[in-house]
């Protein structure tokens, strides 16, 4: 058990460090670096299902229909929360940095945003969810106190994007989205504590919808 332990901790940090190595090091755009996300942390899973002798099944699995019920009625009011946020400070924010990230480094405009933004909001979400919801917190949970798993996946989760975000923002608000992505991660950890990933992975999916609504303001998609 104490071996499995490691060997899950080595494979969550392993996958970040590999999609950290791509964004800073060989820089593609968003295209490419999806491609190599969807291999990397797609085929792990399917690996861990091999290994484990799992079916793919186990990461959907409900036993609690209330606690999906409730990520649905979370999910909507995270998205009107954001939108409510970003209407009443986001005149405060400089979003050029990350523009002109997402422009020049991306490839990303306005002309292709809305399918980036579909992508974005439903699988890479997934892709996130099965790794750090699913492996690293599902499966390490088996072998550890659920609150350290729960720490672990969720404090992965954030240092995970700082390699997509840095550079964005300014140190404070950079350091303040850090914060609410570990919170964030801890959410979705309780709401998955029962099941499979599906009630993180609503929860999820709305969070990005409403940052890509943004996205599409920001950008001039309507």
């Amino acid at each position: 058990m104490k071996q499995r332990k490691w060997k899950i901790i080595f494979i969550s940090l392993f996958s970040c460090v590999m999609m950290a190595a791509i964004e800073l090091l060989w820089k593609p755009n968003y295209f490419y670096k999806s491609i190599c996300k969807i291999g990397l942390f797609g085929g792990t899973i399917l690996w861990i299902c091999l290994k484990e002798k799992r079916s793919p099944s186990f990461f959907f699995k409900i036993q609690n229909k209330r606690q999906l019920f409730k990520a649905i009625l979370l999910a909507v009011a995270v998205y009107v929360l954001i939108l409510f946020v970003y209407g009443i400070s986001g005149s405060k924010i400089d979003f050029s940095q990350m523009l002109n990230g997402l422009s020049q480094k991306e490839g990303i405009s306005a002309k292709n945003f809305i399918w980036v933004a579909l992508y974005i909001s439903c699988v890479n979400s997934l892709l996130e969810e099965l790794l750090f919801r699913g492996y690293a917190y599902g499966f390490l949970k088996e072998d550890m106190p659920e609150w350290q798993a729960s720490l672990f996946s969720a404090g992965l989760f954030a240092i995970y994007h700082v390699a997509i975000m840095v550079n964005w923002f300014s140190i404070w608000l950079f350091l303040l989205l850090l914060a609410g992505l570990f919170v964030a991660g801890l959410l979705f950890n309780y709401l998955d504590h029962e099941g499979g990933i599906l009630p993180s992975w609503l929860l999820h999916i709305s969070a990005n919808l409403a940052i890509n609504t943004i996205g599409c303001l920001l950008m001039g998609v309507f």
